[in-house]
């Protein structure tokens, strides 16, 4: 009789081609004590990512379940996170993207370990270190020193008060990805997942966050780069964070104040919009928003001014 499947990692690739390799490594020599599979989507790359999946799918045929996309299903707004959780088989889950990788072999037997010995965790987490294509550090590690291991709070994470969490360290009970509310949420916001995941952790039990480092993430500077925001502009960076706040009032169970989040989004995509000579249509996307977050914009500008005063005075005076 076959194992049961405790663990399921999730992994989405698109034109990973350089690095998908190291990441795939990673997966298959994870030191566990129990059965785990690698569900792998691939977005219709063009650069082989899809070949060297299929050719370690050959290789470990019991590990590996391939999703080859013929048509980039992004591109198109499919919700591609909605159609993958679902088919998560393992008690729990893992996430990460084809072009960053876990370092520790260990990683997902730490965090098996933890959330079996604690029923009260919807999820456990780690900390995340950046570095360039050439290896070179980018920026401090995540979340903030101080914070690993620790118990998560929403407050800090919506806040970014140095609890800022890496989806790509996650490991969570599956049942946080199967519940149908989650899943018609991430329906109706394609494009940014990882706050919605987040929410519904902290809304089905507690966070815990490791201090062991559990992802290199790649912040890519090559002309092809498939991250966020080279993509995106941001007239649609703004018609996804009105997704995301609508996707969560219309289906989360619970009500989450994601009122310092937006602020901070909007006055960035106002500047933005007043720049480009665009006010109009940043008005006519604010609008969609939930009336609830929908303030003053002279208020939000006055509230923010001290602080992007003394930044200047900051930045002027350096050195």
């Amino acid at each position: 009789m076959q194992e049961q499947i405790q663990v399921t990692i999730l992994c989405i690739t698109y034109n990973h081609g350089p690095y998908i390799r190291n990441t795939l490594n990673h997966f298959v020599n994870q030191r566990v004590n129990f059965s785990y599979e690698i569900l792998i989507h691939d977005d219709a790359s063009t650069d082989g990512t899809a070949e060297i999946i299929r050719e370690y799918a050959e290789k470990y045929p019991n590990m590996f379940v391939p999703i080859l996309q013929t048509e980039n299903q992004y591109s198109q707004a499919v919700p591609i996170l909605a159609r993958l959780y679902p088919k998560c088989r393992g008690k729990y889950v893992a996430i990460c993207e084809g072009d960053d990788y876990w370092p520790d072999l260990d990683k997902l037997q730490k965090q098996f370990d933890f959330l079996e010995s604690h029923p009260d965790y919807s999820g456990v987490a780690g900390v995340t270190e950046f570095f360039d294509d050439d290896g070179n550090t980018t920026r401090p590690p995540m979340p903030a020193v101080h914070y690993a291991g620790k118990d998560a709070t929403e407050w800090a994470f919506l806040n970014a008060a140095g609890g800022n969490i890496a989806s790509n360290t996650l490991m969570m009970r599956s049942s946080v990805v199967h519940n149908p509310s989650f899943v018609r949420a991430n329906e109706e916001s394609p494009r940014v997942g990882d706050i919605l995941l987040m929410l519904k952790i902290f809304e089905d039990g507690k966070l815990y966050v490791m201090p062991d480092i559990f992802q290199f993430h790649r912040d890519q500077s090559r002309e092809n780069a498939s991250n966020y925001n080279s993509i995106f502009n941001w007239k649609q960076k703004f018609t996804h964070c009105v997704d995301v706040l609508n996707a969560i009032t219309n289906n989360f169970e619970k009500p989450h104040d994601l009122s310092k989040w937006f602020e901070k989004n909007l006055l960035v995509m106002y500047i933005q919009a007043c720049r480009a000579g665009e006010k109009q249509g940043f008005m006519e996307i604010y609008h969609q928003a939930p009336a609830r977050y929908q303030v003053s914009l002279k208020w939000l500008w006055l509230k923010n001014l001290p602080g992007r005063v003394f930044a200047k005075i900051k930045w002027l005076t350096k050195g």
